[in-house]
């Protein structure tokens, strides 16, 4: 046998571990000014013609999102003794003075204290700002609980606690999480203009308003205005020079009032009423953990994701101001099942009959059953899917249900046999089989992949659920998901189109390319912004093939989507990620230390700095983010793996192997940390290297360089016969490389079957999908 033939190595010593961080935000309509100021006249001036309309909107919440702070407000609002609070892990005591309009911090014996400037919000809290130095405006660490007229710790509200381990702590109260001038603002004030220094971190920010005006919606009133004082002269019948929602299509109507009622991404720095939504922003969808298997809430996800769920939404003609009046208020409050009028009037006749519950109460009307709140961080909200009660769901999957939220002393199961006696047709069974998927496919069990796939093509099928099972097949590697991707990318939903875009992250191969290329020239800036992020994704797809002008343009956008907020750490990432795929590691180095000096706890930044350190020769640095990340983490999967293989590349054998236990551990489908686990523990334990490759073949059976390395091991134990099957096999599968065909015919030629190892080497010379130096080298063989 030819030892060196047979040798095996290490793959380079660091991989790229790219994870897409999905950084929600709250980002209101902002209409384009490029013109003077003067053209926004501000609330008061439609006082005169519209006084009734104001005086409504002015004791809205739309009106009174912000309020200035003063001894008035505190008087009216607020009990006018102090409170306070330990903030956990700070330190710290705080206590608000609400006659004095401070709030006072206690820490080593330091006493500082921060005058009160606005009031945000007061439908469910209010809660406070603060001026800080760098012109940023902090969200104060107390707030208070209008309806149980009680104060609390801001941050401790906003913990989740959906069994994801104790690690979940409050963050601190100067956090840029709670920095007003980082996304809030565009929900409570009128035309801010502001702006972000990165080189010094200043802020800048001032607006024309406190609240939502009607200019947010309307556009500047200015030449509304002046058309029609000269109209009161003239008599004639001017443009109106207004945006109006009475224009609309509905899903205009619908995308205005989105921005703010939604938990999403801006794409733009603008929206003016009118477009697409998923021209300017990208919406979470159930593969966040603050939704349930069936999409109900568990945390903080404002309306969208539900409302476009909702069945009344699906028909298309129902719009947010069937139930709300623009400024915000429900209709129907005193007559609530009025709400479901005109379309489902034979029920609203009879709603005793409908729902099993006596007229006149509660649980008789429609919005307790189809519309059930939930209560997060203080703030109560209703969905909005309009779907049926499920007790079956919350059976299996724990899923919050209207029943039990009501009848809280019985138990899911006792609602489930219910609703079952109630209604036979079984009408949860198609909601248990999606959420059953989506919960698997979260967890990155693909066993019923081919389920998955039909399921997303199938009609009547929720675009939320598709948009969702697509994203979970993100970060899976299998080649099987460009099949429910090319499904995904035909749909007619944009936000499924982006989401098959997404699952083609990290792909490769001819069909993958024709489907990006395809998907940038989508009319939808969604769709075009995540078909460049896929394409990006694979450095070899921007350095070394030609892209299409329609992927040009599109990876324009993606990085001016980027590179729009520039105070946002999750932006600075994915923007470094970008850079390190074009192989400029010098953008990439710059962007991922801005990350860094945002958020220094960001492990994910430090991880990929680390790669593109050691891709620009400066490997002790890159070394250094690694274990700065294991630092802040020590069990983190991809700064383990990853140190592993810079180890492994340098020879540290004994460091490495420890590093990628780690790594596997935290991840047991991590084939990668399994293969290079083989090639180290082979130096001592032949059998424990089999064991080691048979793991990552189960977990990649396609990639060929794993089989071979199983082959190359069962070799190495004395198991020639089980080398020759895996071979063989990979082989009959379309699985080959030349290492797999050189090795087959080099243990075939071993036991004297050289007729059979000739046949093996022809088919080598024969393989298309080996380069053609390659070919000839196994045709030699052949020709022996």
């Amino acid at each position: 046998m030819n030892a060196r033939r047979l040798s095996f190595y290490l793959v380079p010593a660091a991989i790229l571990i790219l994870f897409f961080y999905f950084d929600p935000l709250h980002f209101a309509p902002s209409i384009s000014d490029s013109a003077a100021p003067p053209r926004f006249t501000g609330s008061q001036s439609c006082i005169g013609c519209h006084a009734e309309f104001h005086q409504k909107w002015s004791t809205s919440m739309h009106g009174l999102s912000v309020r200035a702070y003063d001894s008035d407000f505190a008087k009216s609002f607020l009990p006018s003794e102090p409170w306070s609070v330990v903030l956990a892990g700070e330190s710290s005591r705080v206590t608000i003075k609400p006659g004095d309009g401070v709030l006072e911090e206690r820490k080593n014996d330091r006493t500082s204290d921060y005058a009160i400037s606005f009031a945000v919000g007061g439908k469910n809290v209010l809660y406070f700002l603060t001026e800080l130095d760098r012109g940023r405006i902090q969200t104060l660490p107390i707030a208070y609980d209008v309806r149980a007229s009680s104060w609390f710790h801001t941050a401790g509200a906003n913990l989740r606690h959906f069994g994801q381990g104790s690690g979940d702590a409050p963050l601190p109260w100067r956090d840029r999480a709670y920095t007003f001038n980082n996304s809030c603002y565009r929900c409570h004030v009128s035309q801010a203009r502001t702006s972000y220094d990165p080189a010094i971190d200043v802020y800048s920010l001032t607006w024309s308003e406190p609240g939502i005006n009607c200019e947010t919606c309307h556009g500047p009133a200015a030449d509304h205005i002046r058309a029609f004082s000269s109209r009161m002269d003239s008599g004639a019948h001017p443009d109106l020079h207004l945006i109006s929602a009475k224009r609309f299509a509905p899903a205009q109507s619908n995308d205005l009032c989105s921005p703010c009622h939604a938990k999403m991404l801006p794409l733009t720095a603008a929206y003016t009423p009118g477009e697409r939504f998923f021209d300017h922003f990208d919406l979470v969808t159930w593969e966040d953990p603050d939704f349930a298997a069936d999409g109900r809430d568990l945390g903080e996800n404002y309306t969208m994701t539900s409302w476009l769920t909702s069945p009344c939404r699906r028909a298309k003609t129902l719009t947010c101001m069937h139930c709300h009046t623009s400024s915000g208020r429900f209709r129907f409050v005193n007559e609530p099942d009025k709400a479901c009028l005109p379309c489902h009037a034979e029920r609203v006749r009879d709603a005793a009959s409908h729902s099993r519950h006596a007229a006149g109460t509660k649980g008789a009307q429609c919005i307790s059953c189809h519309m059930p709140k939930s209560e997060f961080a203080r703030m109560s909200r209703s969905d909005h899917s309009m779907r049926p009660p499920t007790p079956g769901v919350t059976k299996k999957f724990g899923s919050p249900n209207a029943c039990t939220q009501c009848h809280n002393e019985k138990s899911a199961s006792w609602a489930d046999s219910v609703v079952r006696k109630w209604h036979p047709n079984d009408f949860q069974r198609p909601v248990l089989e999606m959420s059953a998927r989506l919960e698997e496919a979260k967890k990155g069990v693909w066993t019923r992949f081919e389920d998955m796939k039909r399921s997303i093509g199938k009609n009547g099928r929720e675009e939320v659920y598709a948009a969702s099972l697509l994203r979970a097949m993100r970060n899976w590697p299998d080649k099987q998901k460009v099949e429910a991707a090319d499904i995904g990318l035909k749909d007619q939903s944009p936000l499924v189109r982006a989401a098959a875009a997404q699952a083609l992250y990290g792909s490769t191969g001819p069909r993958v390319e024709s489907l990006l290329q395809s998907a940038a020239g989508d009319s939808i800036r969604l769709v075009r912004v995540r078909a460049a992020e896929s394409y990006a994704s694979v450095a070899v797809n921007v350095r070394q093939q030609k892209a299409s002008d329609r992927m040009i343009d599109a990876l324009n956008e993606y990085v001016a989507f980027l590179m729009a907020r520039p105070d946002d750490h999750a932006s600075l990432y994915n923007l470094g990620n970008y850079y390190a795929s074009t192989g400029d590691q010098k953008n990439a180095i710059s962007a991922y230390e801005r990350a860094l000096t945002l958020r220094p706890e960001f492990v994910s930044a430090r991880v990929n700095a680390s790669f593109a350190y050691e891709a620009a020769g400066r490997n002790l640095e890159a070394e250094q983010q690694l274990r700065m990340a294991l630092s802040a983490d020590p069990w983190n999967v991809a700064a383990n793996l990853n140190l592993g293989l810079l180890l492994a590349g340098r020879g540290e054998a004994t460091d490495a192997e420890t590093r990628l236990r780690a790594a596997y551990t935290g991840d047991t489908t991590l084939a990668v940390a399994a293969y290079n686990l083989a090639v180290l523990t082979a130096r001592y334990d032949r059998n424990e290297s089999v064991r080691w490759s048979m793991r990552a073949v189960a977990l990649r059976p396609l990639e060929p360089k794993y089989v071979f390395a199983r082959a190359f091991y069962l070799h190495e134990a004395g198991k020639e016969e089980e080398a020759i099957g895996v071979l063989r096999a990979a082989l009959r599968d379309k699985t080959s490389s030349t290492d797999i065909y050189g090795l087959l015919g080099e243990l075939l030629e071993s036991r004297s079957s050289f007729a059979e190892a000739r046949k093996v080497y022809l088919q080598g010379a024969n393989d298309v999908t080996i380069p053609a130096s390659e070919r000839d080298m196994l045709a030699s063989k052949a020709a022996r």
